[in-house]
């Protein structure tokens, strides 16, 4: 979630929210619904940013990662689940000091602030 130019990552031993979608639901779907029992909020704006394959122990043993930037909600998030320790506000360089699930999550989301810097200009 962005607010103010500040990231807001659940800060659990992966650093994310979500779990897998459940059988025949949308992506996005999935990450309204995990935001809401995780956060306590209602997604009014969700953007995919990519969504990449996590091969496991094999190819057979894989998913889809989908990785979102909630742009609008509703309700003030709080740590609602027994999922995360903690969750707050980031500034984007000390994201760099969490842990992270995938290394191509700082590359995602430095992609999309350049694109919103650039709309500002």
């Amino acid at each position: 979630m962005v607010n103010d130019q500040k990231i807001k990552p659940g800060n659990r031993h992966v650093g994310h929210l979500g779990s897998p979608s459940l059988k025949h639901e949308h992506p996005l779907l999935t990450m309204t619904r995990e935001t809401f029992e995780e956060f306590g909020i209602n997604v009014l704006n969700g953007e995919l940013l990519t969504s990449i394959n996590v091969i496991v122990n094999s190819k057979a043993d894989s998913f889809d990662y989908h990785i979102y930037m909630i742009t609008d909600h509703k309700g003030k998030p709080f740590n609602c689940s027994k999922e995360h320790t903690e969750i707050k506000w980031f500034k984007r360089k000390e994201i760099n000091k969490i842990s992270i699930a995938l290394p191509q999550f700082l590359e995602v989301l430095d992609d999309w602030l350049k694109g919103q810097n650039d709309k500002a200009v």
